[in-house]
C-alpha cells in the first residue's frame, strides 16, 4: 500500500506573497486614516474659523454705527495681493496668535470685534487666526484659523503666509495639507458667507443682585420661553463678571441642559448663578472665582454683572443688558466711607479670611488704610435667624 503524503502550510513564495498584500493593505489603511484624521481636523478648525466670523460680524455690524467708538488701531492694511481678487482698497487684517494685546487693547478695533466672552476663551486666546476686513463697510471678508502649538497640525505662521493664506483661500486641499510641515488652516468666507443667513432679533436680558446671606444674580432671558413662538433660536446667553480692582473676567454659560432656572409668570427663563455663599463648601466667591483657573477675582473686590444675548451661527444683533456693580464679599456702597459695609451674616463671617480668603493688608481695597487697618461699618440689624 502506498502512503500518500499530505501537504501542510504555505511555500516560501506564498507566505511572502501574503505578507506582501497585507503590507499594502496595511499601507492603505495608515494612509486613509490619517487622511481622515486630516480631513476631521480641517473640518473642526473650519468651523473655529466661521464662529469666530459670525461673533466678529455681529460685533462689527454694532461698532461700525457706533463710529467704531474712537478706536485708532485697525491692524495691517493690506496691499493688493497678486492673482487674488478683492484685495487692498480699504482691507484691514488682525493676525492673532503668540501676541494677544489686541484683544484687550483699547485702540485696537480687534478689542470692540472680539470682546471677552464673544467666544469662547480657549478659542479666542487660546488658538492662532487671523480677522481680515473692509474697514468703510464694516464687513468681515475672511477668517484663517491653526494650531500654533504643538499639535500634529500645527504651523509657525510667519508674514510671508499672508499672501499664500489669500491666494489658497479658494482651494480646500492645498489649507487641508500646507506647506511643508503639512499643516492644516482653517478657513471660513468667500461664498459660504455670502450664504449666511440673518437670525431673528435678539431682546436683551435682565440682570438683578441679591446681595444678603448668599450673594445671587438673577438673569431674564427674554430670547428663551416655554411659549416656543416667543423663542428665538439659536440664541446663546452669558453672564459675565469682571473685577474692578483685577480687572480680571469669568463667563458663566446659561443653557437650560447645564443650570438650573425657573419661569417667570410670562413663561420666560429665569437663572440664579449664586457667587458667593458662606454655607455651603465650594460655593465662596474665593473657591469658585479667584483661582488661576477660574477667572483670577480679587475676594473683596466689587465686581460688574452683565449678561449678554447673542448668536455665534447666524447674522443678528449683540444685546447686553443694563450692568449691575455689586461687591464681592459685602455690602455694596461703601466705597465712598471707605468701609466694608456690613448687612447680614454673610459679610460679618467674610472679615474672616478663614472662611473668605480676604486678604487683610490688601490696601488696593477701599476698606483697607496705608496701614493695613480694616474698616467696616453695620449698616442694618443683623439676624441669625
Amino acid at each position: 500500500m502506498q502512503n500518500k503524503r499530505v501537504k501542510n502550510g504555505f511555500t516560501m513564495s506564498e507566505a511572502l506573497v501574503t505578507v506582501a498584500i497585507v503590507a499594502v493593505l496595511a499601507g492603505v489603511i495608515i494612509v486613509s486614516v490619517f487622511s481622515y484624521l486630516r480631513s476631521l481636523t480641517k473640518r473642526e478648525y473650519d468651523g473655529y474659523a466661521r464662529e469666530i466670523f459670525v461673533s466678529a460680524q455681529n460685533h462689527l455690524s454694532m461698532s461700525g454705527v457706533q463710529g467704531y467708538l474712537g478706536r485708532s488701531d485697525f491692524g495691517i492694511e493690506e496691499p493688493a495681493v497678486a492673482g487674488a481678487p478683492d484685495t487692498g482698497d480699504g482691507v484691514y487684517y488682525f493676525v492673532v496668535c503668540a501676541d494677544k494685546s489686541a484683544l484687550s487693547d483699547d485702540a485696537s478695533l480687534l478689542s470692540l470685534m472680539l470682546p471677552f466672552a464673544s467666544v469662547d476663551e480657549t478659542l479666542r486666546l487660546g488658538g492662532c487666526y487671523i480677522v481680515r476686513y473692509h474697514k468703510d463697510t464694516a464687513r468681515v471678508l475672511d477668517v484663517f484659523y491653526w494650531d500654533g502649538g504643538d499639535g500634529r497640525y500645527k504651523h509657525d505662521y510667519s508674514a510671508s503666509d499672508y499672501e499664500e493664506f489669500i491666494k489658497n483661500r479658494g482651494d480646500s486641499g492645498s489649507l487641508r495639507n500646507y506647506g511643508s510641515g503639512g499643516a492644516v488652516i482653517g478657513y471660513y468666507g468667500g461664498a459660504s458667507a455670502d450664504g449666511l443667513t440673518r437670525g431673528e432679533e435678539l431682546s436683551a436680558p435682565a440682570v438683578g443682585i441679591d446681595n444678603a446671606n448668599k450673594l445671587n444674580v438673577t438673569v431674564t432671558d427674554f430670547n428663551r420661553n416655554t411659549d416656543s413662538t416667543k423663542t428665538v433660536a439659536n440664541a446663546q446667553l452669558k453672564l459675565i463678571i469682571t473685577g474692578d480692582i483685577s480687572g480680571s473676567g469669568r463667563e458663566i454659560t446659561l443653557d437650560p441642559g447645564a443650570v438650573a432656572y425657573v419661569t417667570d409668570p410670562a413663561g420666560y427663563y429665569v437663572y440664579t448663578v449664586t457667587l458667593d455663599d458662606v454655607t455651603s463648601p465650594g460655593k465662596q466667591f474665593a473657591v469658585q472665582f479667584c483661582s488661576a483657573a477660574s477667572g483670577n477675582l480679587i475676594p473683596g473686590e466689587d465686581v460688574s454683572v452683565q449678561a449678554v444675548a447673542f448668536n455665534n451661527t447666524e447674522l443678528t444683533n449683540i444685546a447686553y443688558s443694563a450692568r449691575q456693580k455689586t461687591n464681592s464679599l459685602f455690602a455694596y456702597g461703601g466705597g465712598a466711607s471707605g468701609a466694608a459695609f456690613i448687612s447680614s451674616p454673610r459679610h460679618l463671617l467674610n472679615l474672616d479670611p478663614a472662611v473668605s480668603a480676604f486678604a487683610y493688608g490688601d490696601t488696593r481695597h477701599y476698606f483697607v488704610d496705608p496701614s493695613g487697618k480694616v474698616s467696616a461699618a453695620q449698616t442694618a440689624n443683623l439676624s441669625w435667624g
